[in-house]
């Protein structure tokens, strides 16, 4: 006789799918996605896994960066490939707080509170 078909995955297959997953995809709303599904499935073990598996590839990145920027940050060939990449990097920050601004700043007021909330942001020491 076969057996019955599961309604959804078990939890070392969605473990292995979330870590598949972590090695395709950073964040962003996926990320919620994964966590959300992870939670749904086997609630919360799975939703934290889901969760660390989606946050773990960019703390490997940072952590190699640091570890690669302290390390062997006085060499100037270094200097030059971390300055290269200063800008890509505040490009992408300008261009996401753009696409999210524009999202959820609605009216003129809106505008006007986040402008003040910046220039009130800058002045305290």
């Amino acid at each position: 006789m076969a057996r019955p078909r599961r309604a959804h995955p078990s939890f070392r297959e969605a473990f292995l799918y979330w870590l598949k997953l972590c090695f395709i995809s950073f964040g962003g709303p996926a990320g919620q996605l994964a966590i959300y599904s992870g939670w749904l499935l086997h609630r919360t073990w799975s939703g934290i896994d889901a969760d660390t598996l989606f946050v773990l590839p960019s703390l490997l990145i940072l952590g190699a960066l640091t570890y690669i920027y302290l390390a062997f940050g006085d060499i100037s060939f270094m200097q030059g490939i971390f300055n290269g990449i200063k800008p890509a990097v505040v490009a992408i920050v300008v261009f996401a707080a753009w696409r999210i601004g524009s999202r959820a700043l609605k009216h003129r007021l809106l505008w006007a509170l986040a402008a003040a909330a910046f220039v009130a942001r800058q002045w305290r020491c």
